[in-house]
């Protein structure tokens, strides 16, 4: 008998907010650094701000799609399928615990972005269609889920 997850679309939208939304500051805190400084990672609003829905909040910035998609193609790690479900679930047992993990591993997602950046000029487009960038982000997830969950 398979037994039904619920499914984690709306958690996969919401943590696509969430990650707009506080990278720059989990960034900050661990580097007392100027995220906001990385062209090529950041966008800031002239005037107004970026709204995201599903979280409800507003912003004068945004992580470029181009720095953000291997991000967020990183997290896709934390995602299976368990054997008998009909859906897909997190490895993790809630989603504040996705947002927890993402959290602790923010900066160095976004210290390794900002890197490849450099590479091609600090222009967010060709960061987001480097295999080995991408490479890197779902590595760099894996290592660190590996280091706190060694017995998984």
């Amino acid at each position: 008998m398979k037994r039904m997850r619920k499914p984690i679309l709306i958690d996969i939208l919401r943590l696509y907010d969430y990650v707009n939304v506080s990278i720059r500051d989990r960034y900050n805190e661990k580097y007392d650094g100027k995220a906001l400084a990385m062209k090529g990672v950041y966008a800031q609003q002239k005037k107004g701000d970026y709204e995201y829905i599903f979280s409800g909040e507003d912003r004068p910035y945004k992580v470029y799609d181009g720095a953000l998609y291997p991000m967020m193609g990183s997290l896709r790690f934390l995602v299976e399928q368990k054997p008998g479900d009909t859906a897909y679930s997190w490895k993790l047992k809630s989603f504040a615990e996705v947002k927890a993990f993402f959290d602790e591993v923010a900066p160095e997602l976004v210290e390794t972005t900002y890197k490849t950046s450099l590479i091609y000029g600090r222009r967010p487009n060709p960061v987001g269609k480097d295999d080995n960038h991408w490479d890197n982000m779902y590595k760099t997830v894996a290592l660190n889920y590996y280091s706190k969950h060694p017995h998984k």
